[in-house]
């Protein structure tokens, strides 16, 4: 990828005017910006925006009000620097670079410190309705133009990355092998085809990182910890330790001191909190200015905080794309858009920062190197998954007609089993085996088309909420019958893909308890029907109690297989959680609590499974915890077409849903009709799944 500079530079002002220059393809433009904002009005539209990014994320449609909030400040700022001349200039320099095949870099030198601090990362074009930094073709980057030239760095892979984490034990607590685990799983199939090499820092203080950065030659410095920004010294900092394991907190200029003098160091990654955030006072404050400045070519910051599943999205398609010879801005932008893809409606593709000084984006001399294995040929279409090739799932008809069968068959046995004096028990047995009173015998024919007529209420031979114990789990029975599927106008927090409400009959089944817990879990691995999540503590017996985590769609149907169980299906599971009072939460209509489950990142990670009250049916996490995997595709359009008895979801697609939420959502996702979805190969520290059996004599 080649690009054309778009080089726009914002001078020292006098009172809320400043000069704008440009120099670009199109020629060079002069003008004067007014800025709109007073001190008072700019920082409380930054708090709003800080609260919108926080609040980002969940399975909602639409244009969300915290994605409104940034788009219309990112609008403000586009159309407050990109105007009058300036935007002539930018409009002719775009069409000059396609017509060239390349792309057009907006490379960012701004002086006074108040507008260095905003976030120009969201900059918005109303006119073709997309944020600037997600595309290939206009990278922004904050570049400081220093006296001394930088050139590539002729490297032969592989790219060696030296990893620190760092977590003083009087700071908030970090799970450092999982940490380490999170980017050895980024790099992974760089480093099986010999394009990056990891290595881990052994310790954690600056004499460690000293020593091993004197001991050899490293391109890329990858720090996972805390970052902080100290607003009485106006200076970034970071935390590392000790020598009794306490947080020694680094300013930035101390920090650079550290990195600045290796040579060979081209790029600094910094996952720690603030590491982009800087002073009104001066535009060097933020720790990755401040790296910059000491010789760093790119660093690559946060200017807010970022969550685990953005950072690890972020660095896997960085890292891919940067081993293939894209300049770093061009590797910033792709790995933008997997943030986009990967979380539903996060605007967390914003918070990582680029700043520069290699005037081409080219911080490395690399050879030919070929695409990364994990992305497909572009020639090639995307194979998409079919009814046919999913053999977890059979076809409806086929499942129901073996169901009905089953069901028939040991009705028969039990009558016979009772003589003629057994028939004044059939109603019973029929309900007990998911029939109707009175239900037909099966028939060959092909079935009528699914009605909207609700099944007949059944008296079941069990109560609802029985347990039932096997192989030392507990399963509680949920009876037959018709709920509300969805959510109505009643729910304030309701989301599209949860509408139209629709009423469903399900018939009887048993579901676990409790989530399925390592202990569980290890049990399947021990016997070689399961294999080992991606949890480095999925073994450790302090953690047996909570849910199995980092485990796939496919990992957590395998361990159903093994059951003989399956996992739920998306009416199965909203049954459950609904309860006999078809409640929006597994308690009531009342709003969840910290004292009622695991949300809201109050506990920042899982907990042992029972810990809080269990819902109206005596089921445990139903809201909170972990995200469950259910055994259904996932199509938000499906419910204005679902099938009235049974549901099993579409026969198709790409995604597969959870529900429940996880401890680090909110209110609207824990609800019992909220749903979600995700790449079944998808792995997270929130994410797990419970067994249901369909059959009521299991």
């Amino acid at each position: 990828m080649e690009y054309l500079d778009f080089n726009l530079a914002i001078g020292p002002g006098q009172g809320r005017a400043y000069p704008v220059t440009v120099h670009s393809p199109a020629g060079e433009a002069h003008v004067t910006m007014t800025f709109p904002f007073d001190t008072l009005a700019l920082d409380n539209r930054l708090k709003d925006l800080q609260i919108a990014l926080l609040s980002s994320g969940g399975t909602r449609r639409g244009l969300l009000p915290e994605e409104e909030t940034v788009q219309t400040f990112g609008r403000e700022l586009f159309d407050l620097l990109i105007t009058g001349e300036v935007r002539s200039r930018y409009d002719v320099s775009q069409e000059r670079a396609r017509q060239q095949g390349k792309g057009l870099r907006l490379k960012l030198s701004i002086q006074p410190p108040t507008l260095a601090a905003l976030p120009w990362e969201y900059l918005y074009d109303a006119r073709t309705g997309a944020y600037i930094c997600l595309a290939l073709d206009t990278p922004i980057v904050r570049y400081l133009d220093l006296a001394q030239p930088i050139a590539p760095l002729a490297v032969t892979p592989p790219l060696r990355i030296l990893g620190m984490v760092v977590s003083p034990r009087d700071l908030q607590r970090l799970d450092v092998q999982v940490e380490k685990q999170r980017v050895e799983r980024a790099v992974k199939a760089l480093q099986d085809q010999g394009l990056v090499e990891l290595t881990w820092l052994a310790g954690q203080s600056w004499r460690e990182l000293r020593r091993t950065l004197l001991g050899s030659q490293w391109q890329i410095f990858h720090f996972v910890g805390h970052g902080s920004f100290d607003s009485r010294h106006e200076e970034g900092t970071i935390a590392l330790a000790d020598g009794a394991g306490d947080a020694r907190f680094f300013t930035a200029t101390e920090f650079g001191h550290l990195l600045a003098d290796h040579r060979s160091l081209r790029l600094v990654l910094l996952n720690a909190c603030l590491g982009a955030r800087g002073s009104k006072q001066d535009v060097f404050s933020s720790t990755a200015a401040t790296l910059v400045r000491r010789g760093i070519p790119a660093v690559v910051a946060m200017q807010e905080a970022i969550t685990d599943q953005a950072a690890i999205e972020f660095a896997q398609t960085f890292y891919e794309n940067l081993a293939s010879g894209l300049p770093v801005d061009a590797a910033v932008a792709e790995a933008r858009k997997a943030i986009l893809f990967e979380i539903a409606n996060t605007l967390e593709w914003g918070t990582p920062v680029l700043y520069m000084r290699a005037a081409d984006g080219r911080i490395f001399d690399l050879p030919s190197l070929p695409k990364p294995a994990s992305e497909p040929t572009p020639s090639a279409p995307v194979a998409q998954p079919t009814h046919e090739q999913d053999t977890t799932r059979k076809p409806q008809a086929t499942v129901r007609k073996t169901r009905v069968l089953w069901q028939w068959g040991v009705m028969v046995v039990l009558l016979l089993a009772l003589g003629l004096g057994g028939f004044q028990y059939r109603d019973e047995i029929m309900s007990a085996l998911g029939f109707g009173v009175g239900a037909p015998p099966p028939t060959t024919a092909t079935p009528a088309p699914p009605t909207n007529t609700p099944a007949p209420t059944v008296t079941p031979t069990l109560m609802a909420g029985a347990t039932r114990i096997k192989d030392d789990i507990i399963y509680v029975y949920i009876p037959a019958g018709e709920f509300m599927m969805g959510s109505g106008e009643e729910d304030t927090l309701a989301q599209g893909d949860e509408k139209p409400q629709h009423p469903v009959y399900v018939d009887a089944f048993w579901i676990m308890q409790t989530e399925v817990t390592n202990e569980h879990y290890q049990r399947c691995v021990d016997a070689n029907g399961c294999t080992e999540p991606n949890n480095s503590r999925w073994d450790d017996p302090a953690y047996a109690e909570r849910p199995v985590t980092n485990v796939t769609w496919t990992q957590a149907n395998a361990y159903a297989d093994w059951m003989d169980g399956q996992l739920p299906t998306e009416a199965q599971w909203e049954k459950a959680c609904r309860g006999p009072d078809n409640s929006i939460y597994p308690w009531s209509n009342e709003p969840p609590t910290a004292e009622r489950l695991n949300f809201n990142n109050n506990v920042r990670g899982t907990k042992e499974v029972s810990s809080y009250t269990a819902g109206t049916y005596g089921l445990y996490d139903m809201a909170g915890n972990v995200w469950e995997w259910t055994a259904d595709w996932y199509n938000k359009e499906y419910y204005q077409s679902s099938l009235d008895r049974n549901p099993m979801g579409p026969e198709e697609g790409i995604l597969r849903t959870l529900r429940g939420g996880s401890w680090l959502n909110s209110e609207i996702n824990v609800r019992c009709a909220s749903r979600n979805w995700s790449d079944p190969d998808f792995v997270s520290d929130s994410r797990g799944f419970r067994v249901v059996f369909s059959s009521p004599g299991f």
